[in-house]
């Protein structure tokens, strides 16, 4: 059987798990660490809000329409609907 050019690297990539339960990042308690599973926004995604990052809610006050986030050494400032439609993975 013949293959095609980077057959071999395509086949050993890594792959991500699937989320069990996703809820949205906007639903998260202060101080809970979560996996993120899917973001729909541009913005937040070349941000580095990618699909596997771990994360760390810092701030979520219902009242405030924003929500502070740490992705390893840095903090972002994310408006609430986008933190809406991000999809998470909590408890590992």
């Amino acid at each position: 059987m013949r293959r095609g050019r980077g057959w071999f690297r395509r086949g050993r990539r890594r792959r991500l798990r699937r989320c069990d339960a996703p809820q949205p990042l906007a639903a998260c308690e202060p101080g809970t660490h979560a996996t993120i599973c899917s973001n729909p926004d541009r913005k937040t995604l070349e941000m580095g809000l990618c699909r596997g990052a771990q994360t760390e809610v810092l701030r979520n006050d219902p009242g405030n329409p924003s929500l502070l986030v740490r992705v390893g050494d840095t903090r972002y400032v994310i408006p609430r609907d986008v933190g809406e439609r991000m999809q998470v993975r909590t408890g590992h």
